[in-house]
Formats: structure tokens, C-alpha cells, sequence
């Protein structure tokens, strides 16, 4: 493994397998990507704001010197904390990842060493936007049901509302009639003593024994 220079930053971590060997990088200004190199070519990977940018090697230093795939991957995978002339630029304005070498002590002389034309996978994006419409459909049936469901609480809730109101009006009815129902049961009561005081009274004399004789 090899570290990662705070100016730089091209070399993270490299991995290895049978047919393809991959390479974590990072451009100058920090942004990682993936270069992969398979016994046909080399590519690049580059996510930005969550989108898969991928590219072929469209251009190398072999058009004006001779070099080897293998002396290409090595300075590909140059570690700047060895080596810090080399760093690695992302235009995403012209879609081209570059490799850089200063020739001089500041970057006003460099020449190029590989060129990556970088494009957006579209089946991926095209996924992205599916995913993004199932999710908004799923959303938009989600939202009718609970409105739906809403519309049916509203409707329960006015009916229990009416079936409380119809409760308390049959419970004051009720005790409406309770409260007449002892009112005059007390005047029946009260006028049945009034005649059993007036029968009590009118049978008096006939109980007397002075008016028997």
C-alpha cells in the first residue's frame, strides 16, 4: 500500500486480481477515482455528486516516446508521496481526466502523460431516473392511500361526533323525564295524603263515643 501526498494526492490504495488490477487514486483538488487495467486497456472510474463518470484511455505519452503497458501503469500508479511531479486533473467542462508531470520547480511547464475522455454512464443514470420515477409513483400511490384513509377517519370521526351529540341529547331527554316523572309522582303522593287526611278527618266524628250516644 502506499500513502497519499496532502498536495497531490494521486495514489490511495491498490488492489490486484487474476484478470484486472485496480488502482484508488485522487486528483488534485481531492477527488478520488478508480483506474483499472485489464489485459485489453485501461479505464477509469469517477463519481461526482453521486453520478458513475467512466473512461477509456483515449491518450498517452507513447505518441512522441516509446513505453511499455507496464512502465505506463507505473507512472499511472506513481506514488506522489515518492514522487510529487506527478498529479492528476479532472475537467469535467471538456470531460477529461489528465496526468500531469512539472518539468520545472512550479507547473508552468508540464507535459501530458495520459488522457481519459470521461462520460456519464447513462445506464446508470437511466436507473437512477427509474428508480427516482418507481419511487415518486410509489410516493404518489403512498400520499392516495393515506388520503384515502384520511377521508374515511374524517368521515368516522363526523359520525362519531353525531353519535355522541344524539347520546347526549337522549341522556338529557332522559333525565328530563326522570326529573318530571318524580315531580309528579311527588304531587300524586302528596295529593293521596292530603285525601287520607281528609278521609281521617271526616271519619273522626263516627269514632267518638260521645257522639255514638
Amino acid at each position: 500500500s502506499s500513502g497519499i501526498n496532502a498536495e497531490y494526492g494521486c495514489v490511495g490504495d491498490r488492489r490486484a486480481a487474476m484478470v484486472t488490477e485496480e488502482y484508488f487514486c485522487k486528483t488534485k483538488c481531492g477527488q478520488p477515482f478508480l483506474l483499472k487495467r485489464s489485459i485489453h486497456d485501461v479505464t477509469v472510474e469517477v463519481y461526482v455528486q453521486n453520478i458513475k463518470l467512466f473512461g477509456h484511455l483515449d491518450q498517452t505519452v507513447r505518441e512522441s516516446h516509446e513505453i511499455s503497458d507496464q512502465d505506463l501503469w507505473s507512472v499511472l500508479t506513481k506514488d506522489s508521496s515518492v514522487d510529487d511531479q506527478f498529479y492528476w486533473k479532472l475537467d469535467l467542462e471538456n470531460n477529461k481526466l489528465t496526468l500531469f508531470q512539472v518539468l520545472g520547480l512550479d507547473e508552468s511547464s508540464t507535459i501530458q502523460w495520459a488522457v481519459f475522455n470521461v462520460q456519464r454512464d447513462e445506464l446508470a443514470v437511466e436507473n437512477a431516473v427509474e428508480l427516482i420515477n418507481r419511487l415518486m409513483s410509489e410516493i404518489s400511490e403512498a400520499n392516495k392511500a393515506l388520503a384515502d384513509k384520511n377521508s374515511a377517519m374524517s368521515t368516522l370521526n363526523a359520525r362519531l361526533e353525531e353519535m355522541e351529540a344524539s347520546v347526549k341529547e337522549h341522556t338529557s331527554r332522559a333525565d328530563s323525564m326522570e326529573s318530571q316523572m318524580f315531580h309528579h309522582f311527588a304531587e300524586i303522593l302528596n295529593s293521596k295524603k292530603r285525601k287520607i287526611r281528609h278521609l281521617n278527618h271526616l271519619l273522626e266524628p263516627s269514632k267518638d263515643p260521645s257522639v255514638s250516644r
